[in-house]
């Protein structure tokens, strides 16, 4: 559109400069183009416009876009207004679909290296999101210091085992679903595990310990345990030796005198 002013005026231009166009024809077609790319560089910068009726939603579950838009009166008033257009939504049905789905899962993808919900000895997988699904979960338990909410196994799980109670809060859009279960956790095999849970534990009973005793616990998870101290076996060898020392001079003398008989 832009080039249109400019040929023509460069046609005239030509033309004058051959002195073929009069002065009065020339100045009055220069003003003429001068306006004419005005206009063009003015819609220009506004930017084309196209008339719209309805806009498009972002995908499910993704955040409002902002749209920038124009409104004209039939009377020739102009306005600008910025708009929100959220992304789509599930319909009632999809959405409980969806929480169903995600609701019969769970049993499954919560487990992790434990063998049943009745036997919990390993950190749980508890998921607060979903790569294939936009449900959401919320996480909590009656014990969270026997099992807390990001499924890690606590300390104070006994060796019988202890039951805790895991409710989990789906979600989607504005409609929810409970998941509850009822666990009996164990105390971890690890071993480096437990050697973690007696030196807490024994920090925790002499904090604040003046006394030349040293006190060690008696039981840890609900199971008695007994300690034991390894004794140094260097010290014991060696007070034998004086006595080896002693017994070495007589029975080489016993061997002189059966060989002199």
């Amino acid at each position: 559109m832009i080039l249109l002013p400019i040929c023509g005026f460069g046609m005239i231009l030509v033309l004058f400069w051959k002195k073929k166009v009069e002065k009065r024809l020339f100045f009055l077609v220069l003003c003429g183009n001068l306006l004419g790319l005005a206009l063009t560089v003015q819609e220009g910068l506004a930017g084309k416009r196209q008339e719209v009726t309805a806009l498009e939603r972002g995908g499910y579950g993704e955040i409002p876009e902002e749209v920038e838009l124009e409104v004209e009166t039939e009377d020739g008033e102009r306005t600008g207004i910025t708009i929100q257009i959220p992304g789509r939504q599930y319909s009632a049905e999809e959405v409980q679909k969806l929480l169903s789905e995600k609701l019969m899962e769970l049993d499954r993808l919560i487990l992790g290296e434990n063998r049943s919900l009745s036997h919990i000895e390993y950190d749980l997988d508890l998921p607060s999101s979903f790569s294939d699904s936009p449900v959401t979960v919320e996480w909590s338990t009656d014990l969270p210091s026997v099992l807390n909410w990001d499924g890690t196994v606590g300390e104070a799980a006994g060796y019988a085992g202890t039951e805790v109670c895991l409710e989990g809060i789906l979600s989607l859009q504005d409609q929810t679903e409970d998941y509850r279960r009822t666990l009996v956790v164990y105390p971890s095999p690890d071993s480096d595990n437990l050697k973690a849970r007696l030196k807490k534990k024994t920090e925790q009973i002499n904090e604040g310990n003046k006394s030349i005793s040293f006190d060690l616990p008696a039981e840890i998870n609900g199971r008695k345990i007994t300690w034991y101290q390894k004794q140094e076996q260097t010290g014991r060898l060696c007070q034998f030796c004086p006595l080896l020392r002693e017994g070495w001079p007589s029975s080489q003398q016993t061997e002189k005198r059966s060989r002199s008989c």
